[in-house]
């Protein structure tokens, strides 16, 4: 594990313990322990926290919040984070083959970031039957389709770029560029090189009858479709390959791995692949909204805010930029 993603993972571990603890501190052995479960020693983690006395001022032998981190801690807990989690819940319900997910797949995938997914599944009994009695975790099941839910992000883009005006979409010289990585993928320079971009065919993955597709070139665009509503529903429209194959089953994608990448690497319209902490990413190539701004989910962005705080001595300097 690099060292930038080593401090992250400790800064937001730190936090959430001294949220829960209620009082804005804890003590400083605390921290130790929480760092040496990421390799660290007890001077890195000692080291670090006089590093960002703006997120994590230290008294005495005590760990502190510091007001800027309270506010931001207040603004998160604003964010309604049960409602959100079940409308990307029912999606990913209503995107599978049987309207049915194992509950351990959803806690383990890195991608949606939610906070308390167990608590989602059991106050939403319209929407989800939570089946606890298989399984380790069970399996969550979709109570009831909801039609306004079977639109695409797709779908939407297009409707909004049909009423945008083209003055208003790209300023003078500007365009599109959907990541600031290794300049694998184009710049988008017009609205109308967009809108031909959202208007490539694809099957909608709501759709019922796309199970039974037995032609190969549309059984391609319906694993295409998945993907791609997939990735728009998670925390930074990316996800860890090995992520999205957990639910090759129940999503209808290929079994084997090298399989699935291939397909994600046949279309550089729609994804984008690039090794990202050690793990093989796809990133959506749509992922910006029309004002060149990142259509991330909230938690995503609160937790970016909080990490902005944190102050990373690294000898390749691309500070904040992993998570």
């Amino acid at each position: 594990m690099r060292e930038l993603e080593k401090a992250q993972r400790l800064a937001l571990r730190i936090r959430s313990a001294i949220v829960l603890h209620h009082r804005w501190t804890m003590p400083v052995e605390h921290c130790y322990a929480l760092g040496s479960d990421l390799g660290m020693d007890a001077e890195a983690v000692h080291r670090f926290l006089l590093q960002n006395p703006g997120a994590f001022p230290m008294v005495s032998c005590d760990v502190k919040f510091s007001s800027t981190a309270r506010d931001l801690v207040s603004q998160e807990r604003q964010i309604p984070k049960e409602p959100y989690a079940a409308f990307v819940i029912r999606k990913l319900l209503m995107l599978s083959q049987k309207e049915m997910l194992p509950t351990a797949k959803l806690l383990r995938c890195e991608c949606f970031d939610f906070p308390e997914l167990t608590r989602v599944f059991s106050h939403n009994p319209s929407f989800f039957h939570w089946d606890r009695a298989r399984l380790l975790w069970g399996r969550l099941r979709l109570v009831s389709w909801d039609p306004e839910l079977a639109i695409t992000a797709r779908e939407k883009t297009l409707a909004t770029l049909r009423k945008v005006p083209e003055e208003e979409m790209f300023g003078a010289g500007s365009g599109i560029i959907p990541l600031e990585n290794d300049g694998g993928m184009e710049t988008i320079q017009s609205p109308q090189e967009l809108a031909r971009l959202y208007r490539q065919p694809m099957i909608s993955p709501y759709d019922r009858s796309r199970f039974s597709v037995v032609n190969k070139e549309l059984e391609r665009h319906r694993k295409m479709s998945v993907i791609h509503e997939f990735l728009s529903l998670t925390r930074s429209k990316s996800a860890a390959v090995s992520d999205l194959h957990d639910f090759h089953q129940e999503l209808g994608l290929d079994e084997q791995r090298q399989d699935l990448e291939s397909l994600l690497r046949s279309d550089k319209r729609f994804f984008t692949m690039k090794m990202s902490l050690g793990r093989m990413v796809v990133f959506l190539n749509e992922r910006y909204d029309l004002d060149h701004t990142p259509a991330l989910s909230p938690y995503f962005q609160a937790k970016r805010r909080f990490l902005d705080l944190i102050t990373i001595e690294e000898s390749s300097a691309t500070a904040m930029k992993a998570i």
